[in-house]
């Protein structure tokens, strides 16, 4: 039991250290984990293999932070114009990149002057309105 658990946990460190977050390594992991409890609540599993499996520290490796409104200004005043539009709508909407990459003309609401996410493409799969500014 406790080699399958050590090569268990060998497999999540080579997770993280193939570049993958600690906490995304640890959802992972405690999915399983819940796999194989519920195995075991169904009687296809005697006991669970990983029922000894310890939480590891899931400390963010980067500090995120909101850019200063220079850092924005720094951008906007470099960034070619066709790059230009998007950071606007970026920093005025807060949309994540895929958002970004699925708008079309069609998500543009000139009456309420804002766009239109739908559900599928949003990643609480909401579908949401977006003001921006008229300028």
């Amino acid at each position: 039991m406790q080699g399958r658990l050590g090569d268990f946990n060998a497999c999540v460190q080579q997770y993280i250290k193939d570049g993958r977050a600690p906490k995304a390594a640890m959802n992972y992991a405690e999915s399983l984990v819940s796999f194989f409890n519920w195995c075991v609540d169904m009687e296809y599993l005697h006991t669970n293999p990983l029922a000894r499996f310890k939480r590891m520290v899931t400390t963010p490796v980067t500090k995120r932070r909101a850019m200063t409104p220079s850092e924005v200004k720094r951008i906007l005043n470099v960034a070619p114009a066709y790059r230009r539009i998007l950071y606007e709508v970026a920093f005025t909407t807060g949309l994540r990149a895929r958002e970004l990459r699925t708008l079309t003309m069609d998500d543009l609401d000139l009456e309420r002057c804002g766009l239109i996410i739908k559900a599928d493409r949003a990643k609480s799969r909401k579908g949401a309105f977006h003001q921006i500014p008229q300028r």
